[in-house]
């Protein structure tokens, strides 16, 4: 009697490792997909982040708040940045001349909408007393 030894794989082996690896590429591209999705929705977090604060700084040098206190709230699209949109709300705080505002910045990503918070306190002087502080009644902090 004679034994032969197969080599090579049969036709099921074949196709059930064809069958493995084609369900790993698709499982795998659709990592990808949620992969730059969310990369997406992370750039334009930061993008949103970057204006709420360079909008909040603008506003905190600002010497004169008389238009955002008598809107309360204002909501502008964002010019330079489309599908942006920011809200700034504005309230008085338990002290004299201390203001909240609240600043929101939202934006949509497909279907979805985000938005990113930030609060913060500004001070407007009183008109009776001017902005600049004299330099000189201050102690001197290298001293």
């Amino acid at each position: 009697m004679t034994y032969y030894r197969n080599k090579g794989f049969t036709l099921v082996e074949a196709l059930l490792a064809t069958l493995i690896l084609s369900a790993g590429i698709v499982v795998i591209s659709q990592l990808i997909k949620i992969c730059s999705d969310n990369d997406s929705v992370g750039v334009d977090y930061e993008q949103a982040w970057n204006l709420l604060n360079i909008r909040l700084n603008e506003l905190s040098l600002e010497d004169n708040l008389d238009e955002l206190i008598a809107a309360n709230t204002i909501t502008v699209q964002c010019p330079d940045h489309p599908g942006f949109s920011y809200k700034l709300k504005i309230k008085a705080a338990q002290q004299q001349h201390l203001y909240e505002v609240t600043g929101s910045v939202t934006f949509q990503q497909g279907v979805a909408i985000y938005q990113a918070q930030q609060t913060i306190y500004i001070s407007d002087p009183p008109e009776d007393i001017p902005a600049d502080t004299d330099q000189e009644a201050l102690p001197a902090a290298n001293e």
